[in-house]
């Protein structure tokens, strides 16, 4: 290859590789994305997003008009041996975190504002605990 040739091809593909974080974040037909985090996807989803990088750190933002009691069953039922620590916030209302293992997370919770608000799930891959994506 030319070194003409290759400039033209690492180009192409910096271009790429540059489009690839929008192109990842772009939700599938009826609101909900796949998930690409290997965990469990819960099935009764309403909305669903993928977020951030597909090679580090990323979230998988869904929502359920289900209870958060159902979900959390669910989970505790497709996560073998993993048992969530239960907490209550005024501000951030209640939240069930499963810490899988290594660098996966399982977060569920209803935000404490508005009323009535669908139960929120997130699963992560490859972040530090802890770690929530903006705005959650």
């Amino acid at each position: 290859m030319t070194t003409r040739r290759w400039t033209r091809a690492a180009l192409c593909a910096l271009a790429v590789g540059a489009l690839t974080p929008l192109l990842w974040q772009a939700a599938e037909a009826d609101d909900v994305a796949p998930n690409l985090t290997g965990l469990p996807t819960y099935p009764k989803l309403s909305s669903a997003i993928m977020m951030g990088d597909p090679h580090a750190c990323s979230f998988y933002n869904a929502r359920s008009t289900d209870s958060m009691k159902a979900v959390v069953a669910w989970y505790r039922a497709h996560l073998p041996g993993q048992t969530p620590v239960m907490t209550n916030s005024p501000i951030n209302g209640p939240r069930a975190d499963f810490g899988v293992h290594a660098g996966m997370q399982v977060i569920v919770f209803v935000p404490a504002a508005p009323k009535n608000a669908m139960t929120s799930i997130v699963l992560g891959r490859g972040c530090p605990k802890g770690v929530l994506p903006q705005g959650l």
